[in-house]
C-alpha cells in the first residue's frame, strides 16, 4: 500500500514552474502526515536493537555506550549552554591567522585552529600558538547588517591578502568562534536523540527540543554567506538570497571588495550554518534529532513537543536550514551532501517537495 507522502511525491508536477527558484518557500510548508521515526532509523530498527541487546553482549555494550554518552552530555547541556552555543549572529566557518601572515610563517588561507567547548570564546592557531581574540590583532572593522541591524560582523584591520582566488581577505575570528560553537552543539543533538531512542528517557528528548526551538528562533535571520576565508555576507533577506545568490547586489565584506556582483562562488561556497557550502551536514543531524524525539512524552504523559512546537521547528529550523540545498539544482561534490539533508528534512516533516527533490 503506497503511503500518502509517497503518493504526493510521485504525482506532484511542476505545471507552472519554469525553474527551481519559481517554487515559493511557502509551498515547502505543506506537510503530509508522518509516522516517526521516518528518516534513517525506523521503529523496526528499535525493535531489532532491543532483541539484539537481549541476545548479544556486543549489542548490550553498544546500548550502554549510547546511554552513557547521552548522560555525559546532559552534564553541561543545559539552558545556559543552549543560549551560549547558538549564536544570534550568523556563524562563519574559517579564516587565516593574521599573526602567521604578519610574521612570515607558513600560513594557510583557512588557518589551522584548535578550539574546545570548555573554553568556547577562544581559538588557538596551531602554527604560531597565538590565541584569539588578541589585543595585537583586534577586530576593529565592524559592520552592521542593514537588513538585520542586530547582527554585526567584524574583521581585523590588517593588510588585505588574497585567500585562494579571493583577492581581498581580512581575518575574522569572531565568526569562526560562532561557527565552532554551533557545530559542537548540533553534533551533541544526535547523541541525545539516540539516547532517548534506546532508553525512552524523556530528559534527553527535552533538551533536543529546547535546542531545536532556539535554533528556530534565530535561524531565519542567519544571512547567506560565502564560506572559507571569504567572510562575505549577503545583506538581504535570506529568503531572497537562497533562490539565487548570483543575483544579490548588497553585501557585508572586508573593505576592498566593493566592485562586485553576486555571492562569490554562488552556491558552491554558500552557507548559513558555519560551513563552507555544506550546510547539509548539519541539516542531516537536525532532521534526525527531531525525527527521533518528536513523539516523546514525559513521565506524566505530556508531549515534549506541542503541536505548535512541531510546526515552528519544522518551518524555521529544519526547512529553513535546508533552503540553500533545495534551491541549488547543480550536482557536485557538495550538492550531494546538501540533497541528503533536504531529503531527510522532507521525510522528517512531511514536506513533499523537499522529499521529492532529495530523492531526485
Amino acid at each position: 500500500m503506497i503511503s500518502f507522502i509517497l503518493f504526493e511525491i510521485l504525482t506532484y508536477t511542476h505545471k507552472e514552474i519554469k525553474s527551481q527558484a519559481d517554487i515559493p518557500i511557502e509551498d515547502l510548508y505543506k506537510f503530509s502526515h508522518v509516522n516517526h521515526p521516518n528518516t534513517i532509523y525506523k521503529k523496526s530498527d528499535l525493535e531489532r536493537a532491543k532483541r539484539n541487546v537481549e541476545l548479544f553482549e556486543w549489542a548490550a555494550t553498544r546500548n550502554r555506550s549510547i546511554i552513557n554518552s547521552a548522560k555525559y552530555i546532559l552534564r553541561y547541556f543545559n539552558d545556559s549552554f543552549i543560549q551560549k552555543f547558538i549564536p544570534r549572529t550568523t556563524p562563519s566557518t574559517t579564516t587565516f591567522c593574521p599573526n602567521c601572515y604578519a610574521t612570515g610563517k607558513n600560513w594557510h588561507a583557512n588557518g589551522d585552529w584548535s578550539w574546545s567547548y570548555q573554553n568556547p570564546d577562544v581559538i588557538k592557531c596551531n602554527v604560531c600558538g597565538m590565541q584569539f581574540p588578541n589585543a595585537q590583532y583586534p577586530e576593529t572593522l565592524r559592520i552592521k547588517s542593514t537588513w538585520d541591524p542586530e547582527q554585526e560582523f567584524s574583521y581585523v584591520d590588517n593588510d588585505p591578502v588574497q585567500c585562494m582566488s579571493y583577492k581581498v581577505c581580512r581575518s575574522s575570528m569572531e565568526g569562526v568562534i560562532r561557527g565552532k560553537k554551533l557545530t559542537f552543539l548540533v553534533n551533541q543533538l544526535l547523541n541525545l536523540a539516540l539516547g532517548y531512542f534506546v532508553s525512552n528517557d524523556s530528559e534527553y528528548a527535552k533538551y533536543v527540543q529546547k535546542a531545536l526551538f532556539r535554533l528556530a528562533e534565530v535561524m531565519p535571520k542567519y544571512l547567506v554567506y560565502a564560506g572559507y576565508s571569504y567572510s562575505e555576507y549577503c545583506d538581504v533577506d535570506p529568503h531572497e538570497a537562497v533562490k539565487d545568490p548570483s543575483k544579490v547586489d548588497k553585501f557585508i565584506f572586508a573593505p576592498g571588495n566593493e566592485e562586485k556582483t553576486g555571492l562569490y562562488h554562488t552556491y558552491w561556497a554558500a552557507s548559513r550554518l558555519g560551513t563552507s557550502g555544506m550546510d547539509g551536514q548539519i541539516v542531516k543531524i537536525l532532521a534526525q534529532a527531531y525525527d527521533l524525539t518528536v513523539d516523546a512524552v514525559d513521565l506524566d504523559g505530556k508531549p515534549i513537543y506541542s503541536e505548535e512546537d512541531k510546526v515552528f521547528i519544522s518551518k524555521n529550523c529544519l526547512i529553513e536550514g535546508a533552503l540553500l540545498g533545495f534551491y541549488d539544482t547543480l550536482i557536485n561534490n557538495k550538492a550531494v551532501y546538501n540533497r541528503q539533508g533536504v531529503a531527510l528534512v522532507g521525510l522528517a516533516t512531511g514536506s513533499t517537495l523537499m522529499t521529492r527533490f532529495g530523492m531526485d
